[in-house]
């Protein structure tokens, strides 16, 4: 950073070879003071004409000038870049203490953001585990995204977890997931509507009992078990085996259920209503 005070003692005595204007990084400037101030000397010494008063009396007003001059124009004039980089730090002080919170809460969008992405193509490349993994991370930063709980839901459901595919469905629609036509359709959630509990579920107002489930009525997360007789039904339950019959059907034709794992759901279903 310039000095001012310097500059003004520089121009009063060695002003007419132009070191003052050498200091203030104006080369050109004080080449030709210091080719005038040579020049004058030598027309001084051989003719006799005092020309050495021109450049002296040149540099004593710079001096005068330098002198007079306000610092803060001295510095705006001089001291452009200096001052500039000192104005950029005195703001990156001020504005340091309330840009950390939006930083934060960039990162934490920044991190959902790539956690939900993740989490999707998981999912879509058949890595439920992956998926759900990364869901759950998700709703930690977001516990209150009722998609993401959906999303969860639907991928348990994939990996035939129907205990915590119906929680975080449940949970998708306390937060106000209302797409009720995605519920009965998306083939995520078809292995969830092959359950009886799914019913209860739907009769329920999409919720699960609000009581939790009561005793003798935990089998409503579970198939129907092989020992168990129960009663012919009237037709209408009939019906509703045929439904769920093919709905088994279609998850066994987009590959959902293996061949074996079709018998196995079908020969409990039909056990079941025998």
């Amino acid at each position: 950073m310039k000095n001012k005070n310097l500059t003004g003692v520089l121009a009063l005595l060695f002003g007419m070879f132009g070191v003052h204007r050498f200091y203030l990084n104006q080369r050109f400037i004080g080449a030709l003071y210091f080719i005038g101030g040579i020049f004058s000397i030598i027309i001084t010494a051989e003719e006799g004409f005092p020309l050495v008063l021109f450049p002296a009396l040149l540099a004593l007003v710079d001096a005068i000038l330098f002198f007079a001059m306000p610092r803060r124009d001295f510095d705006r004039r001089y001291n452009n870049e200096a001052a500039n980089h000192s104005w950029a730090g005195r703001f990156r002080q001020k504005r340091s203490p309330g840009r950390f919170p939006r930083d934060r809460s960039r990162y934490h969008t920044s991190k959902l953001d790539v956690l939900r992405e993740d989490a999707l193509a998981n999912f879509r490349s058949g890595y439920f585990a992956a998926a759900a993994e990364r869901f759950e991370q998700a709703i930690s930063i977001e516990p209150l995204d009722p998609l993401l709980h959906y999303n969860l839901a639907a991928t348990y459901a994939m990996m035939e977890d129907e205990s915590l595919a119906f929680s975080h469905l449940d949970e998708s629609v306390r937060l106000g997931f209302d797409n009720w036509d995605k519920i009965h359709t998306h083939d995520a959630l078809a292995y969830l509507r092959t359950f009886p509990a799914f019913d209860t579920f739907v009769q329920n107002g999409y919720r699960l009992p609000a009581q939790g489930l009561m005793p003798g009525r935990e089998e409503e997360l579970e198939l129907p078990p092989l020992a168990k007789a129960q009663p012919k039904k009237k037709e209408p339950v009939r019906d509703k085996l045929l439904d769920q019959l093919s709905e088994l059907a279609q998850l066994r034709e987009k590959g959902i259920l293996t061949l074996e794992e079709f018998e196995q759901q079908k020969a409990k279903m039909l056990n079941s209503r025998s």
